[in-house]
């Protein structure tokens, strides 16, 4: 569980409790973030919050392979294009993007 990744998370979405965040690999080798306590509430008030969330994702997603946006949250075939994509989305800055990139190995 990474401190800094579970901050952004918590600011992203204000009204929602947080306890922690952390990047997760599932088998079929898709990155997505898990928030707790309440990870299905967490993306529902995301994607209100952040209606761009599925324009900026395009940038992150491989050519020719279709992405289910339908899934509770976003998956990506790499680490690095998770925390990209969470960057531009939520706005944060340069400094803090490098930092959390940083703390989550990227």
């Amino acid at each position: 569980m990474s401190t800094l990744l579970t901050v952004v998370v918590k600011r992203a979405v204000p009204s929602m409790h947080v306890e922690s965040a952390e990047i997760v690999r599932e088998p079929r080798g898709l990155y997505w973030i898990r928030v707790t306590p309440n990870h299905i509430l967490y993306w529902y008030w995301f994607r209100k919050i952040y209606p761009q969330w599925s324009r900026t994702i395009n940038k992150y997603v491989l050519k020719g392979v279709e992405q289910e946006f339908d899934r509770t949250c976003p998956e990506f075939f790499r680490r690095e294009d998770l925390i990209k994509w969470l960057s531009e989305t939520v706005g944060l800055s340069e400094g803090v993007r490098k930092l959390l990139q940083i703390y989550e190995g990227c």
